[in-house]
């Protein structure tokens, strides 16, 4: 923000003027936070996916010249699923 103050036009990026003012906290988090949780996850989750309720699908192209177009599929939403290269 502070790069701003001077500038016509703000940056190309998310505005934090509004969160400072309201004195918001922002909190992040990974997965590794949550690990103690992992059986009650397991218990939750298990009987949705043995009743196939919840689907995994992936989408596999074959060989390591293959990882660009991969990387390709991913930004343009062209891949169904995870993206996997099999090598």
């Amino acid at each position: 923000m502070i790069a701003d103050y001077h500038q016509a036009v703000p940056s190309p990026a998310p505005s934090w003027i509004n969160l400072i003012k309201r004195r918001a906290t922002i909190e992040g988090f990974t997965i590794t936070d949550h690990f103690h949780r992992a059986p009650e996850l397991i218990q939750g989750v298990m009987g949705y996916l043995l009743a196939g309720k919840i689907q995994n699908r992936t989408h596999t192209i074959k060989g390591l010249e293959s990882a660009k177009l991969g990387v390709n599929m991913l930004y343009s939403g062209e891949n169904t699923g995870k993206l996997i290269v099999e090598l």
